[in-house]
């Protein structure tokens, strides 16, 4: 005698184990030069590599990526489904204590997202990553999975030079004095330029950048008697550029 049974597997949910956002002002790098717009990578804190392709050709600066590019953020993901079920991805963003999600993506089918902020106001932001094993399953019968992120940081805003001064003509060597802030985080490079010659780079006076004010101090060593005026320029974390002017002072 055989007994033929007919089983239903249940529909189980589908998992987001992680879920990151790649951090402000991540490391961009520029690939290899060719006769097309060299492409951009950034490496996400798991390990993935993201790429970035550019269609108008920019001049390459020592200085960090285009301006573009300081406004793409990426997120990665790991999802999983009990049934092998396959699965899309609703993607929304909210600021931090806000409790309205506005959508991105709606029907998502990749483990990596990037997109743009440069819309977006300063702040703290959030990002969430909704699983659907719709695609698989017949209507009604779906289920899904949701992962809110760890709150990640958007800044758009330059630092600020509130002091520059170049003093000493005449007097012997030209010594630079500055002090710089950003209201969004640290800072991260200094560097000025003397009557228009290639930019040098300059150290906070405690000799690291960490903090959000930095102090310059430092005497000029490609100064001569002729020098009358320098351009100094400072970056933060997320890539914000400002630059201010001063004239050689006695």
């Amino acid at each position: 005698m055989r007994v033929k049974v007919a089983y239903l597997s249940p529909n189980l949910p589908p998992r987001i184990p992680r879920l990151e956002v790649s951090a402000d002002g991540a490391t961009l790098t520029a690939g290899a030069p060719g006769s097309a717009p060299p492409p951009l990578h950034q490496v996400l804190p798991s390990g993935v590599e993201v790429q970035y392709s550019v269609r108008e050709q920019a001049a390459p600066s020592p200085e960090g990526p285009p301006a573009w590019a300081n406004a793409l953020r990426t997120a990665t993901w790991e999802a999983v489904d009990p049934n092998d079920d396959p699965l899309t991805f609703r993607i929304e963003i909210r600021a931090l204590g806000e409790t309205t999600w506005q959508l991105l993506e709606k029907e998502f089918e990749g483990l990596a997202y990037t997109w743009n902020t440069a819309s977006l106001p300063d702040g703290l932001y959030q990002l969430r990553v909704t699983a659907s094993d719709r695609p698989g399953n017949p209507s009604g019968e779906e289920r899904t999975a949701e992962k809110i992120s760890a709150a990640f940081n958007v800044d758009h805003t330059p630092p600020e030079i509130v002091r520059l001064e170049v003093t000493g003509a005449g007097k012997g060597p030209l010594r630079l004095e500055a002090t710089a802030r950003d209201r969004g985080g640290c800072l991260l490079r200094a560097s000025y330029a003397l009557d228009g010659r290639d930019w040098r780079p300059v150290s906070p006076a405690d000799g690291i950048f960490d903090e959000a004010e930095e102090v310059f101090s430092c005497v000029l060593p490609d100064a001569d008697e002729g020098s009358r005026g320098l351009v100094f320029r400072v970056a933060d974390e997320s890539g914000n550029v400002t630059a201010r002017r001063a004239a050689v002072s006695p």
